[in-house]
Order: C-alpha cells, then structure tokens, then sequence
C-alpha cells in the first residue's frame, strides 16, 4: 500500500481525530503510517503544539548540543490528555521565554532566545523515556509522566514509578511531576 511515508519517511505525519470515539476503535495498524495522533477539539492551540513538537524532536540534537538548550520529557500515552495538554504546556512555555526576554535586545537577539526556549520532548513508553534521560541527562529541566504506561511491550500500572527511579538515579535532583 502507498503511504507518505512511504515515499518520504522523513516528513513528519500527524493523524488528527475529530471524534473522540474513533480513539477507542483504533488498532495499531490504524496508525502504523502516522508519527502521532492528535485528538482535534477545534482548538488552534493545538495545532501551534503539534507543530512545535514536531520542530522540537528535529531541532532537540542540534540545540543542546550547540545551544545547551534545556529539555522538558513529557510521557503520555493516551491521545486525550496529550492533545489537551501539551497546548497549555507550549503556551505557558512561550509566555515564560518571552517574559525572560530583555525588552533592550534587538529583534534578533530576541529570536534568537526565543529559539533557545526548552523543548518538549512527547513519548509514550518506557524504553523511549529512558531512552532521552540517558541521551539529554545534562540538559533535562524537567520530567512530566503518567502513571501507567508501555514497558516491554505492555501496559504495565507501575511504568511511571519505575521512570522516576531511573530518572532519580540519572538526576537525583531533576524536577518531576507525575500526573494520571
């Protein structure tokens, strides 16, 4: 079968759900072809937050490496607490950088910080977490995980706990939130 990603598995693809419904009626392969799905409650914030998310998981290696840019870890697997969520997170994350911004700097000096503003890193299973701790340790700001999540292939009620053990260990001292 022909699929974007198919002919560009570079491009970036998002599957947005109107009806809240459908989620619960998606199988795996409904989505095989897709980065991620969103769930569209005609929100415009939403789509700032996808595409933002999307700039951050491209320009993440780039900007910490160069920028020392920090990097907030959001675990989350269900698409309805994502989809609400992460816009609020971008919003006050813009509204922060911004407010940090010199009002003596020039537009490009203030791009610039803008640029430099943390990035939201969006993942849904355990080894993918652990995965950017290890990889980010020195520039994680911050952890936000769900409870239960993905761990060795199944929906384990305890994943969150054992991300926060791993993170601890990695960063005795990084700032965590879990949510449920």
């Amino acid at each position: 079968a022909w699929t974007v990603k198919g002919v560009r598995p570079d491009l970036p693809v998002v599957f947005l759900v109107k009806d809240p419904a459908v989620l619960d009626e998606m199988k795996p392969e409904d989505t095989s072809h897709v980065d991620r799905v969103f769930l569209w409650e005609n929100e415009s914030s939403l789509l700032l937050a996808i595409i933002k998310n999307i700039e951050d998981a491209m320009n993440v290696e780039h900007d910490t490496s160069l920028g020392r840019v920090r990097v907030i870890l959001v675990v989350e697997d269900s698409v309805r607490q994502y989809s609400t969520f992460l816009p609020q997170m971008y919003t006050i994350l813009m509204d922060m950088t911004r407010r940090l911004i010199s009002r003596g700097l020039n537009h490009t000096h203030k791009q610039l910080r803008m640029r430099s503003r943390a990035k939201i890193l969006l993942v849904d299973n355990y080894e993918s977490a652990v995965e950017i701790i290890e990889k980010y340790k020195p520039y994680l700001l911050g952890l936000v995980t769900d409870l239960c999540f993905w761990k060795n292939g199944q929906l384990d009620n305890r994943a969150g706990f054992s991300l926060i053990e791993h993170a601890k260990e990695v960063r005795f001292n990084l700032p965590i939130c879990m949510q449920t």
